[in-house]
């Protein structure tokens, strides 16, 4: 069963609370998870926990059009400071967003966003952004190559400074009983 980002975060922190009292392993962090309400039209919820914005574009069916760098409140997971419990669930903001079909998710780290170039410009959410909006009709795959040949070119010869790691979503079919993607 799918919960809610607000509950599994609960968990999540609580864990990485007991894990560093017991020793010094590394906390796991969970990406937002595709939830569905039983109404008529799917649904993500989402929310964020120290990790990078969520672009998000809708599909040609939605109200809203164009890219948007959706970056709801949130506080890093296990953080070992007094009041830590109180104060994740004070700013941890869920979101809803209805999904529709051809509606476009991309999860990344920041090494997709902080990839700099010789002048050290980083590569940056509003450009990413824009290419998403530009080429969200690709199918999926196709969307991911684009993106990673536009930042290597913004790139060039600059040394690689982190990891880089994408989630893309392409909703196929939003419905009331399932969400294919």
């Amino acid at each position: 069963a799918l919960h809610r980002p607000h509950r599994v975060a609960d968990q999540d922190h609580e864990h990485q609370r007991d894990q560093h009292s017991r020793d010094d392993q590394h906390p796991l962090v969970r990406e937002p998870a595709l939830e569905q309400d039983g109404q008529r039209m799917a649904e993500l919820t989402y929310a964020r926990a120290g990790h990078c914005p969520l672009i998000y574009l809708p599909g040609p069916a939605a109200a809203i059009q164009g890219a948007q760098v959706l970056v709801p409140s949130g506080m890093v997971l296990g953080l070992r400071i007094d009041g830590a419990v109180t104060k994740f669930n004070d700013l941890l903001e869920e979101v809803q967003i209805p999904l529709h079909t051809g509606d476009v998710l991309v999860f990344y780290t920041d090494g997709i966003t902080e990839a700099m170039n010789a002048d050290s410009d980083l590569f940056g959410d509003s450009r990413l952004s824009r290419i998403v909006e530009e080429h969200g009709h690709l199918e999926s795959g196709e969307l991911r190559e684009r993106i990673l040949r536009e930042i290597e070119a913004f790139v060039g010869t600059a040394d690689q400074h982190d990891d880089m790691t994408m989630i893309l979503i392409k909703v196929t079919q939003a419905v009331a009983e399932e969400v294919a993607v």
